[in-house]
């Protein structure tokens, strides 16, 4: 197809800017031109992809801090929409300024989270959108995330509503309603997950494209973390141990007794246990490891998940798609409400088990992981859906989607 100008609209959180840098990387490939709205910490990913970068000061914490979901109160989740409407207004105000008056891009693809300031800059510029959808998706029939207490009168509600009442009447579209705009729906929506795993997935038309785990390559990793790429992959020993990874990053200080407890639950025993801490490690720990314990502050999880056993992991989408995607059963342990439902989904579906965070002891990691590892109705369900995660096609079938939009 003719090349075409895409403008790409994500927020600073990792599990969020790896997938949008997939597709972006994929339709640079294609030789489309790509821009994307980024703080100033992902210039070198960004670069990596091939796209340009706009930046913008978020009002995010920093990409290096844990995930702020983790430290809020629960009920904080009601202030989540005005949270995203203000960080929705960041890019697309740094967005306007660097386009100017055009010429405009072809297509916004835009972070599920920026919908509605994203709505609003394709409106103005009179371009068709797309959104990703890093979770599960919301239609009429499911929406994953119901926050407590958001009636009409909700203090959360109406500061909402003020804000965004505001942003369509400063960008001259006062002729919308809160209740028209917020019901609007996008020209594509694309899901980072199968339909199979999405919940209600039968209920969901085709406007929604369900691809699977948008994969990006190991450069994007190290660079939005912060780590320093090696050139050297991870490689099995070759002793035909099981193996179990355990991807603790994302766990940060805020459970100290993980890292003791995964090293403990298989000491001695014959697996292969290796786990990955990102920048947060215990000398004490490392140095008294058992032989067949590896713990890295970085390795590439596509290296150690090609040739892993059972996968013990927050219940983040992205951990839950990887699993799914290497055909490998997990050991969810959910920190916040959405990885909640997650977890219950992995259990749903017999692709898994879940250890609530305060119940983890070196018995419960081993006791779940042998009950995984050893079921033969989750090995094929597991087997199964590696089969339609790889049909769903990946950044490939996302930039085919994109490709397929109208643009008239």
């Amino acid at each position: 197809m003719t090349a075409i100008h895409v403008l790409i609209l994500c927020i600073p959180r990792l599990g969020h800017v790896l997938p949008a840098l997939a597709i972006a990387g994929e339709l640079a490939r294609r030789g489309h031109r790509v821009s994307f709205v980024a703080t100033h910490e992902l210039a070198a990913p960004v670069a990596a992809s091939g796209a340009e970068l706009i930046t913008y000061s978020s009002t995010w914490p920093s990409m290096s801090r844990p995930d702020p979901q983790v430290e809020i109160p629960a009920d904080a989740v009601t202030w989540a929409p005005l949270i995203f409407l203000t960080e929705g207004r960041a890019a697309t105000t740094a967005a306007r300024v660097t386009i100017g008056a055009g010429p405009f891009p072809d297509l916004i693809v835009y972070d599920a989270t920026l919908g509605h300031s994203a709505h609003v800059l394709a409106r103005e510029w009179d371009v068709p959108g797309a959104q990703l959808v890093v979770t599960f998706a919301a239609n009429e029939n499911f929406s994953p995330i119901t926050p407590p207490g958001l009636t009409s009168d909700n203090p959360a509600l109406a500061a909402y509503r003020g804000a965004t009442t505001e942003m369509l009447s400063a960008h001259g579209l006062s002729d919308l309603d809160f209740d028209g705009f917020a019901g609007a729906g996008d020209d594509l929506s694309i899901v980072l997950l199968s339909r199979e795993f999405q919940i209600a997935g039968d209920t969901f038309g085709d406007r929604f494209r369900f691809v699977g785990a948008a994969l990006s390559p190991r450069r994007d990793v190290a660079a939005v973390t912060g780590r320093r790429s090696s050139s050297r992959r991870w490689e099995p020993p070759g002793d035909g141990l099981p193996l179990l990874f355990a991807d603790l990053a994302a766990f940060g200080d805020r459970r100290p007794g993980m890292l003791r407890a995964c090293v403990d639950a298989f000491a001695q025993q014959s697996w292969r246990v290796v786990i990955a801490v990102g920048d947060r490690l215990d000398p004490a720990v490392e140095a008294g490891l058992p032989a067949n314990v590896e713990v890295h502050r970085d390795v590439c999880a596509a290296d150690v998940l090609a040739h892993a056993s059972v996968l013990l992991a927050h219940a983040g989408m992205g951990s839950a798609t990887r699993a799914q995607h290497f055909g490998v059963p997990m050991v969810a342990v959910p920190l916040t409400p959405q990885q909640q439902t997650i977890a219950e989904r992995v259990v749903e579906l017999c692709l898994g088990t879940s250890i609530e965070p305060g119940a983890v002891t070196a018995a419960k990691v081993r006791e779940a992981v042998l009950a995984v590892s050893y079921d033969d109705g989750i090995r094929r369900v597991v087997a199964m859906m590696r089969k339609h995660s790889d049909e769903a096609g990946g950044v490939v079938a996302a930039a085919d989607a994109l490709e397929a939009l109208p643009l008239d």
